[in-house]
């Protein structure tokens, strides 16, 4: 909640920046930031920017991830991990909420995914590594 609360007080500059560092974490960690598809997003990502159109819209995000058909793996929830799901789902996702006209929003959903493509065992070291990497939400 300190995490949310921190998010919630910072300015646009901040969210996007968080937006597109947590975004390529998350890609990253799921192996999908190689992906020859997604090129152009973890471009803008890296470049502190939304992932542009038309990775602005889901279905195409989930098309790509159909189409590139990764290795899928599957983790425990957090926080208690009551069921498994797939990280490179979670991951996906992070393409289209980080082009959310509210960069609020943006990064609110996209800290989420970060919790969850890290999963029940390594959330709270991803949630540290982001206050590391952001001292300004301590």
């Amino acid at each position: 909640m300190d995490l949310e609360f921190a998010l919630a007080e910072a300015d646009d500059r901040i969210h996007r920046q968080v937006t597109a560092w947590a975004a390529l974490r998350c890609l990253e960690e799921a192996g999908l930031i190689g992906l020859p598809q997604l090129a152009p997003a973890v471009a803008a990502l890296r470049r502190d920017q939304p992932a542009p159109p038309p990775f602005h819209y889901s279905g195409h995000c989930w098309g790509v991830l159909e189409r590139a058909q990764p290795p899928r793996t599957s983790l425990p929830v957090p926080p208690d991990g009551e069921y498994e799901q797939s990280p490179q789902d979670w991951a996906i996702t992070t393409l289209f909420h980080s082009a959310e006209d509210d960069s609020l929003v943006a990064v609110l959903e996209v800290v989420v995914c970060l919790a969850f493509v890290h999963g029940r065992d390594g959330y709270r070291q991803a949630f540290a590594d982001l206050r590391k990497q952001f001292p300004q939400l301590r």
